[in-house]
């Protein structure tokens, strides 16, 4: 018997609906608390593009739009909303996005985001 599973889309839109620990992340990455608390209340549009091993992750929030480029398994600058610029490396494991930031300091911060039929969820 050979047993398939479903592989869920990870490219779209996705529309913000609640935040899980972004507020403590952006604060652990160095971000201002009072910039932190903002952009936690902002409700945002994220689109995510997949070509090849290249994903490009597209913030479009109430003040500022964000463009994050990735290379899986791969180190790269990726500049945060104050403009500071970090070392991320992100891994697709199956339907799990997981993105590892380094900043300048040591400090290191992981998002991970869960794509479903029904959305995405990013803790």
């Amino acid at each position: 018997m050979i047993r398939t599973s479903k592989m869920v889309q990870i490219a779209g839109k996705y529309e913000l609906v609640e935040n899980k620990n972004f507020y403590e992340f952006m604060v652990k990455m160095g971000i201002p608390e009072e910039h932190a608390l903002k952009a936690n209340e902002a409700k945002s549009i994220m689109e995510v593009e997949v070509d090849g091993n290249k994903v490009r992750l597209i913030s479009d929030a109430q003040r500022q739009n964000l463009v994050a480029e990735l290379i899986l398994n791969e180190e790269v600058d990726e500049r945060m909303p104050l403009g500071n610029i970090v070392k991320s490396t992100a891994t697709l494991d199956d339907n799990v996005l997981t993105i590892k930031s380094k900043e300048s300091d040591g400090k290191i911060g992981t998002r991970i985001y869960t794509f479903s039929d029904t959305g995405v969820e990013m803790v």
